[in-house]
């Protein structure tokens, strides 16, 4: 495992881990990794690290790790408390187990799972959710989603919000974003979104919100569109071919985080239409960024976003060029650049990690 670009579940771990060993010298952390590991995670003194094979790349391999691999290990380093940042657990082993179960996205859109870990999740995830001790999510939505899709009692379940890495900032003025603009939309001002170019995203949907907004607006304004194409499909490249602004709509494939950073505060808005979240870490950055926020009305978005995003239907796409067209507006535009400010001070990853804390202690040490 590399260092680099994280997502979601990988910044969340990431923050939290990196704070439980600076914050508790006195604990001894042993961080197990299925694959060769990047020292750099070796966060401090009391933080060791160790490959457990084997690479867990299909289900049968996640088997053979957590059913086998784990629980041998687990009698060598003889841990008080196993803390999954993934939601996967052990069900062989005895220890004392916290799982974090940031959504239920398999649960509700399963079509958009490969079918092996389609049915790997059906068949397993009820399990592991019920075998932890503790369970922790990184919303409200998500919480009462667990509650009523697996009958979780409430108090067995603790939310932990998300919050950005460091270095996000707004424009320090005009020329810095003039530089931006030039190096990655020829000079124009440009939509922004961020995050695996996923059918879950609604790539699709985004794609039709610009030709609209396109067509009502006369705006030389680009949409860039930043990461990965692994689940780009057949229905995304005719939807993109098809559309007479395909010319303007930039896809700069995964980033930098550097090179993220930039993107954000040279951008007019993050345009984040996804069908289902249960956090939405770009929300955060592109507050923190000093820019507008256009997402949808569903699941943990409008926590997330609070009064401080626009929010739109992502069934229906003009409901997002409405949104994009709105923003022409200056009051508008400064008002949600300044409630953005504000919304991202509830978000806070010291006081998430105190949090996981004290439930780890809890349950390592259930007499005292």
């Amino acid at each position: 495992m590399q260092a680099g670009p994280l997502d979601g579940i990988g910044r969340f771990s990431y923050e939290i881990i990196r704070r439980l060993a600076a914050n508790n010298p006195n604990d001894r952390f042993s961080l197990l990794f299925d694959r060769k590991f990047d020292p750099s995670f070796l966060f401090d003194k009391n933080v060791s690290g160790m490959a457990v094979p084997p690479p867990t790349r299909l289900p049968m391999l996640m088997d053979i790790f957590f059913e086998f691999s784990l629980p041998h290990t687990f009698k060598k380093i003889k841990p008080d408390v196993f803390f999954s940042p993934d939601g996967w657990v052990s069900m062989k082993s005895k220890i004392p187990t916290v799982s974090v179960v940031h959504d239920l996205n398999f649960v509700h859109m399963p079509e958009h799972l490969p079918p092996m870990w389609r049915k790997y999740y059906e068949k397993k995830f009820p399990g592991f959710i019920r075998r932890a001790d503790h369970l922790i999510t990184v919303s409200e939505f998500s919480k009462q989603d667990i509650v009523q899709q697996f009958n979780i009692a409430p108090e067995n379940i603790s939310v932990v919000y998300n919050d950005t890495a460091e270095g996000f900032r707004p424009a320090k003025d005009l020329d810095e974003i003039k530089q931006i603009r030039n190096k990655h939309s020829a000079g124009k001002p440009f939509f922004f979104f961020v995050g695996l170019i996923h059918p879950r995203k609604n790539i699709d949907g985004l794609m039709e919100a610009f030709r609209i907004y396109k067509e009502r607006s006369a705006s030389e304004t680009r949409l860039l569109i930043a990461g990965s194409k692994k689940w780009w499909n057949a229905e995304m490249e005719a939807k993109h071919q098809n559309n007479p602004f395909r010319d303007e709509i930039i896809f700069t494939g995964k980033i930098p985080d550097e090179t993220l950073k930039e993107l954000y505060r040279a951008s007019e808005a993050l345009v984040y239409p996804s069908f289902f979240e249960g956090f939405g870490i770009p929300i955060l950055e592109a507050f923190k960024s000093g820019v507008p926020v256009i997402t949808s009305n569903t699941t943990a978005m409008p926590e997330v976003g609070g009064d401080s995003a626009l929010y739109a239907n992502p069934q229906d796409a003009e409901s997002f060029a409405l949104q994009m067209l709105a923003l022409a507006d200056p009051a508008l535009r400064r008002n949600c650049i300044e409630k953005g400010f504000q919304q991202c001070r509830l978000f806070n990853w010291d006081r998430g990690a105190e949090t996981v804390r004290n439930i780890l202690h809890r349950y390592a040490n259930p007499n005292s």
